[in-house]
């Protein structure tokens, strides 16, 4: 029994480490080439969730770092976008269970906080990712408008 149970500790501090590891690959853009990466760390952030106390606070710990990654421009804009694309199933989970007054606060304030600044970047990172795709017109964003 004693066997089985430092099994059970070292895999969970395994787990534990893999999942720091990949949040920092993600944070990072370590690996931009593989966005598949994201989808592993948020399977595996689900598989921990019975360690943890509170699935409201892991998903939202899930939307505040997407979201970090997809404001920092210093990182590759196809990662960038594959993080906002991402953000939406953590998005999604931690309105599920946001179940007191607090946590509907925080959800909505966060949802806005996402939606305000996926505004603000979607027009820069779809101009960059058509630039990286040999698509750009050549105009700059504001050529066309009249004053």
């Amino acid at each position: 029994m004693a066997q089985n149970r430092f099994t059970n500790t070292y895999s969970q501090m395994w787990l534990r480490n893999h999942q720091r590891k990949l949040r920092q690959a993600i944070r990072n853009a370590s690996q931009p080439d593989t966005p598949n990466l994201i989808n592993e760390w948020l399977q595996l952030e689900q598989e921990l969730l019975c360690l943890s106390g509170s699935y409201f606070t892991v998903y939202a710990n899930q939307c505040r770092l997407l979201l970090e990654t997809v404001c920092d421009e210093f990182l590759p804009s196809h990662w960038r976008c594959c993080c906002l694309d991402a953000l939406n199933k953590p998005l999604l989970n931690m309105k599920a269970y946001a179940r007191t007054a607090n946590e509907v606060q925080h959800y909505n304030a966060l949802a806005n906080e996402i939606r305000t600044m996926t505004h603000y970047l979607s027009a820069g990172l779809s101009h960059q990712a058509s630039t990286l795709n040999g698509q750009s017109t050549g105009a700059r964003p504001h050529d066309n408008d009249t004053y």
